[in-house]
């Protein structure tokens, strides 16, 4: 991970940019925003890249990679910041789990506990492959609590494979002998948002560490296309 922590060294892939927004691809292992014990983050990269200093509109977990969105300017931060968690914004997200499920789609309705208080959570899922003893899975979030889908699919007995917080420590150590399997297998992967009178429709790329094992699966192929993407919404 040293690669991603030295913010002279490190570059994050821009996928939009307009007056008032940017949205960029985190890698794994890249936090969001600076803090304490933090060397690097997305948004010390960003300036470094693009010659300003950006603001957060939402957060992705150090661990999680893929699209976050950040703002030129603190009036427009406040503006999206508010419309990220409403019914304009869509968000999904591709995870491998470990395990897999006997409905094709369903829902995740457990409260979660975050910094001590406990809050109600809704995660939807649907099930785009099983693979081997796994699932590869879509997720979309009824609410945005802080690690709410590595939480709720590790408290439905199938834990996000590579979570080192909330999964299984166990088969993360086999699965890392076996497959090489260092990173976390979640992805931010698309979003689509309003920018004025424009409809923005992004899609990240899947991280190598996932798609390598898809590959050992046979299962890339299961990746949804934006072709297809755009049929279920519409449809």
């Amino acid at each position: 991970m040293d690669n991603v922590r030295k913010s002279s060294r490190t570059t994050v892939p821009v996928l939009y940019q307009s007056e008032r927004l940017i949205v960029v691809q985190k890698p794994a292992g890249l936090a969001s925003q600076p803090g304490a014990g933090i060397k690097s983050s997305v948004v010390e990269v960003v300036e470094q890249q693009l010659g300003l200093r950006p603001y957060l509109v939402h957060r992705l977990d150090r661990d999680t990679d893929g699209l976050l969105v950040l703002a030129r300017n603190h009036e427009a931060a406040g503006t999206f910041s508010k419309q990220m968690n409403g019914p304009e914004v869509e968000k999904s997200y591709l995870a491998i789990c470990a395990g897999r499920f006997g409905r094709p789609t369903g829902q995740i309705d457990e409260a979660v506990t975050v910094k001590g208080v406990e809050r109600s959570a809704l995660t939807r899922y649907r099930v785009l492959r099983s693979i081997g003893k796994f699932s590869l899975l879509e997720i979309t979030l009824g609410t945005g609590r802080m690690h709410q889908i590595r939480i709720h699919l590790a408290q439905s007995g199938r834990p996000v494979v590579g979570d080192d917080l909330h999964g299984d420590f166990a088969l993360n150590r086999e699965l890392r002998r076996t497959h090489g399997v260092k990173n976390l297998m979640l992805c931010a992967f698309r979003l689509r948002f309003p920018d004025g009178r424009k409809s923005v429709v992004l899609t990240a790329e899947l991280p190598e560490h996932m798609l390598e094992f898809l590959a050992v699966y046979n299962a890339v192929d299961a990746i949804p296309s934006a072709n297809e993407r755009v049929r279920r919404r519409n449809g």
